[in-house]
């Protein structure tokens, strides 16, 4: 199967054996890096016989888990995702070249200067998906977004199902306790880190950031009981509704959020953006 000439091979890249795809690409217009995720199962969601254990190991109550089930399994064609989250360097280039509007945080379209690599943030859902355009590319869906979070085998977090929040960009240090296994990073308190700083939370896919940093556009509108009833192939969200999905949860929010299958949701225009981020995927088969 022949890519696009918008996107390049670096060589020594591998092939997957199945649809003879190569395992990275790299995009041309930004040189965003992409990380083939292949075709295949994933249980997306959580069971709801394991919602009191999570009430217990991550607080809240029952009702905060209820957007997440039933768990199911879904099938997914093979499709590729970003392996970074769009940084300010890429996302100032697409600004300039487009006459878009910048982020509100930044100073006449500049980002601060040690934050080159790190996550773009303060974008609305129309801003991430004008990227994604400009870039030949889409935001992904949901579910692409959880099975590349998460792999096939419905773990809790990308690496696995222990808690270790050394491995992700989390400043809620109150949410820690002595003794109950529970790993105290060492971080800044800086709102974001660049990104790729944690290599040890990579997803089975070789996936970053997908936990913590900021939170990630998705292009699905949100529903909260749609899992009851969505189709169990490349499921695309409903297809009207008020607010669009979000995952990955940012640096400052609840310790129950920070888990691949948490489903968070925004008006697509909110002004409330400034841990929203988003990174893109793109479709070989379409």
């Amino acid at each position: 199967m022949k890519l696009p000439s918008m996107f390049s091979v670096r060589p020594g890249v591998g092939l997957d054996p199945d649809t003879g795809l190569p395992i990275e690409i790299v995009r041309q217009r930004d040189r965003a890096i992409m990380v083939l995720i292949p075709a295949g199962r994933f249980r997306m969601g959580t069971p709801e016989r394991e919602i009191p254990e999570l009430v217990a190991r991550f607080g809240r109550i029952p009702e905060a888990y209820r957007c997440e089930i039933p768990q199911r399994t879904v099938i997914l064609d093979a499709f590729y995702i970003d392996k970074y989250e769009v940084t300010n360097e890429m996302y100032q280039r697409f600004c300039k070249s487009t006459d878009h509007q910048w982020p509100k945080h930044w100073v006449n379209g500049e980002y601060k200067a040690d934050e080159r690599c790190h996550p773009v943030r303060n974008v609305n859902w129309y801003d991430a998906n004008a990227y994604a355009s400009w870039a030949g590319v889409s935001l992904p869906t949901e579910a692409q977004w959880e099975k590349a979070a998460r792999g096939t085998d419905g773990r809790l977090f990308p690496w696995g199902n222990e808690a270790d929040y050394c491995r992700v960009h989390y400043l809620r240090l109150e949410y820690y306790q002595e003794g109950d296994g529970l790993a105290v990073p060492n971080v800044d308190r800086c709102l974001t880190a660049e990104v790729g700083s944690y290599p040890q939370g990579a997803s089975p896919y070789g996936v970053m950031d997908m936990l913590g940093n900021v939170w990630e556009w998705c292009m699905d509108w949100f529903d909260c009981s749609y899992y009851a009833w969505s189709p169990s192939t490349n499921p695309k969200g409903p297809r009207i509704g008020e607010e669009r999905v979000l995952k990955g949860c940012g640096s400052l929010h609840d310790l129950h959020k920070l888990r691949c299958a948490y489903r968070y949701s925004a008006k697509p225009d909110t002004p409330h953006t400034e841990l929203f981020g988003f990174r893109c995927s793109y479709d070989p088969l379409s």
